[in-house]
């Protein structure tokens, strides 16, 4: 190559004239305290995300804001906790009040909970707080 040669020949032009970048998605996840930050700022028309994570072992005490988000079209998540309520290190934490734990007892989830032979207790479950209080 010519060291001496203009490399403008060799450069394409972008198409059109925008960007064509794509915002991140964005989720905030409502914790154990900071979700009253959140409706504030909600009820302030200042909640710049529009997604949310809900754990499910803190849903009963934030289900007002679950609804008040819902209303403001706010894409819902839902943190099923369930990989926390199969470990044995971790079953009894915080995660043991998601609506679908006393399902194994004073045990951790294992495979059974979620089978065609035990019909999916634990599917069962979320499916119903999903569909009448997430969706």
């Amino acid at each position: 190559m010519n060291a001496n040669k203009p490399l403008a020949g060799n450069v394409l032009p972008l198409p059109g004239a925008s960007s064509a970048h794509q915002q991140l998605a964005h989720f905030i996840r409502l914790g154990e305290t900071g979700h009253r930050i959140v409706e504030a700022l909600l009820a302030e028309n200042r909640f710049p995300a529009r997604r949310v994570v809900v754990d499910a072992s803190r849903y009963h005490q934030q289900r007002e804001l679950v609804d008040a988000l819902r209303a403001a079209d706010i894409e819902i998540v839902l943190d099923t906790k369930c990989a926390e309520l199969a470990a044995q290190a971790m079953y009894q934490g915080y995660a043991r009040g998601a609506p679908w734990s006393a399902i194994a007892g004073d045990k951790p989830l294992d495979e059974s909970y979620f089978s065609k032979k035990s019909r999916g207790q634990v599917i069962q479950q979320i499916e119903i707080v999903a569909n009448m209080d997430m969706v």
